[in-house]
């Protein structure tokens, strides 16, 4: 949720004269969400087994997950005010 509120601040600030604020939180629940892809090359593949350790990359996975969930809450919420 902080990641969210600072993507939103951070895109208001900079699109202020053509965005509201309801539209930058929009924008900053689209931006906020970990893509499952870009774990995918963390979590999986030779350099991880060799240089990341199973726990993180358990955490990281549950970390991107999270996010994707957390994603639709955080979008539907400025739509709804």
């Amino acid at each position: 949720v902080l990641v969210w509120i600072a993507s939103s601040g951070i895109l208001w600030i900079f699109f202020h004269r053509h965005v509201t604020w309801l539209e930058a939180m929009m924008l900053g629940a689209c931006v906020t969400p970990t893509d499952p892809v870009l774990v995918n090359s963390i979590i999986r593949g030779r350099f991880a087994d060799t240089h990341v350790p199973a726990h993180l990359r358990t955490l990281i996975s549950a970390e991107s997950g999270a996010n994707d969930g957390a994603a639709l809450p955080l979008l539907t919420l400025p739509l709804l005010i």
